[in-house]
């Protein structure tokens, strides 16, 4: 295998170790994700209480006010109409929070199947990492070891390419910036120094 093809496996490889890092941001939206459902499900959970007791309390006065009804009918037809007026609004805001109930139900639906979505999708990651981290660690090591790169790891501002090249008569140290130089570039230039 050429020099420039153990290069480009590398800079292929580099590419690859990159994107698989990046699941930081899956993560962190999962992560956002998995609030939201905890923040949702409390907000569901105080919601249908307050639904519960509140269809109790209407439903009690619903009964209260057919009892009373029954007592005034003969007497106070008058009164017997502005109760069933208050029985039809008592009515009319049960189905109102129904509906509520009803919309929060289907919304709480649609949150968990996005949640297990994200949860197969996280999985899916988390399976290409087991597998494809391995494989790159090796493949660096074997190009490391064939190269003579030694690669510097620390993180800076600009992510740029830095090492050193130890040949049989010279140490070289390299630093390039991706954001300003090509991959065709940068593989050159390190072809360069390792001659």
């Amino acid at each position: 295998m050429t020099n420039e093809t153990q290069m480009n496996d590398t800079l292929n490889l580099m590419d690859e170790l990159f994107k698989i890092l990046d699941t930081q941001k899956d993560t962190e939206i999962i992560s956002k994700i998995q609030e939201n459902k905890s923040t949702i499900q409390k907000i569901n959970t105080k919601r249908q209480n307050i639904i519960k007791e509140t269809i109790q309390e209407l439903t009690t006065n619903i009964k209260q006010i057919e009892r009373g009804i029954q007592k005034l009918q003969q007497t106070q037809e008058n009164e017997k109409q502005k109760i069933f007026k208050k029985k039809d609004q008592l009515n009319q805001k049960v189905l109102s929070i129904e509906k509520q109930q009803e919309s929060l139900n289907e919304e709480f639906e649609v949150l968990s199947k996005k949640e297990k979505e994200q949860e197969n999708k996280l999985s899916q990651l988390e399976d290409q990492s087991s597998t494809i981290i391995p494989q790159l660690s090796y493949k660096m090591s074997l190009y490391v070891n064939i190269s003579g790169i030694k690669w510097k790891k620390e993180q800076s501002e600009n992510n740029n390419v830095k090492g050193i090249i130890a040949t049989q008569t010279d140490i070289k140290e390299f630093d390039l910036d991706p954001k300003k130089k090509s991959n065709f570039f940068i593989t050159n230039k390190l072809w360069d120094l390792m001659d």
